[in-house]
């Protein structure tokens, strides 16, 4: 598991750290106090995609493209990723962290021309343009577990910007199955279909019914209708449907609200990510707070037995003192879950561990 996280020149952030992280980490801040940005710096340092695919997505994610003149090609323009959005050849972005007692880092840094390396992988290999000395290139380096560095190098073009096809902006989540780490913010129906393929007659399917009953509790089974989902998968909500107890008519899921459909996404992934690492924007989105302490022991119970490590957002009160009392009536004392509020005005997180959780969801403290 990631132990720690530091940043420097990255979105909102100058320098900023995390000192200590545990398996369930939720972030809380103000608006645009910088909790996206600090999963968005866990993908970059954790995934084992390209650097530039990775990069894209979160671009596409963030609404950071532009079109360009030729026919089905997109521009992701550099400058988003950097403090302030001022480009720097003397400040590099850099994002490091301890990881199961070994150091990893990744770090982006421009440079004014093509130089020579061993270890280049070019970015060009997503963006179709060659390599060429007369314009900026865009350098990254990844310092792995094992001490090697992998170092991607590609030119920018003009409006420092890196020009990519449409190919990008598919499913990212099903294109990269082997990857470390999954990005959650909301599953189309086509996504929601993979993932349940994977689990159905296994016991993992029990834990998604688990789930989604405790909005529904008369739920009995689920199922994606193929003709719809294939018609329809790039929209959310569309192709599921579920039986009911004592009603013969099977029922659209999405007819049951936006909570249900974001509950079974977020346990889909879950119960499909065992060893990896998940981060999940707004977690409690279209959720009633009665259901988090249940969705929180459900979540805490899948990611110690799945080994899986959880980030979080949130903005909401409820979210976060659900997992005082999960805390209280698991008896979880080993700081395993963990509360950091954020402040990109500040240089480190405001960190809770178990005991101060309670203590300041008894006390009525502001942790957000």
């Amino acid at each position: 598991m990631l132990q720690s996280l530091e940043i420097e020149n990255f979105r909102q952030f100058s320098h900023f750290t995390i000192p200590k992280l545990g398996r369930i980490n939720l972030l809380t801040g103000k608006n645009n106090s910088g909790k996206t940005s600090i999963l968005e710096a866990i993908h970059l340092l954790m995934t084992t995609e390209h650097p530039a695919q990775v990069m894209t997505e979160l671009q596409v994610m963030r609404g950071e493209l532009s079109h360009t003149y030729e026919n089905q090609k997109y521009a992701s323009e550099i400058r988003h990723f950097f403090h302030n959005r001022v480009i720097s050849n003397q400040k590099p972005i850099k994002i490091s962290g301890l990881l199961n007692d070994h150091h990893k880092s990744f770090q982006i840094e421009i440079i004014p021309g093509h130089s020579k390396s061993n270890r280049i992988i070019p970015i060009d290999a997503l963006s179709g343009n060659l390599q060429q000395p007369d314009l900026p290139q865009l350098r990254i380096k990844v310092r792995n577990f094992d001490e090697s560095v992998d170092q991607y190098e590609g030119s920018l073009s003009s409006g420092e910007r890196i020009i990519f096809s449409r190919q990008p902006l598919q499913s990212s989540i099903l294109q990269n199955q082997n990857s470390e780490l999954v990005f959650l913010t909301r599953l189309t129906a086509q996504e929601a279909a993979y993932f349940y393929s994977q689990v159905v007659l296994r016991p993992e399917e029990e834990r998604v019914l688990e789930a989604i009953r405790i909005i529904e509790p008369d739920i009995q089974r689920i199922a994606p209708k193929s003709v719809e989902v294939e018609v329809l998968g790039s929209m959310p909500k569309t192709g599921f449907f579920a039986k009911l107890k004592d009603v013969d008519e099977i029922v659209p899921i999405a007819s049951m609200g936006d909570g249900l459909w974001n509950l079974m996404g977020i346990i889909l992934i879950l119960v499909n990510a065992k060893g990896k690492t998940l981060l999940i924007d707004e977690i409690d989105v279209g959720l009633h707070y009665s259901v988090m302490v249940d969705l929180w022991k459900l979540i805490w119970k899948i990611a110690k037995e799945l080994d899986i490590q959880v980030f979080a957002t949130t903005h909401s009160q409820d979210c976060w003192k659900a997992l005082g009392e999960l805390i209280e009536a698991e008896e979880i004392y080993d700081n395993e879950i963990m509360i950091h509020r954020i402040d990109a005005k500040h240089d480190h997180s405001v960190s809770y561990d178990t005991d101060k959780i309670v203590i300041a969801a008894e006390d009525q403290v502001e942790v957000r």
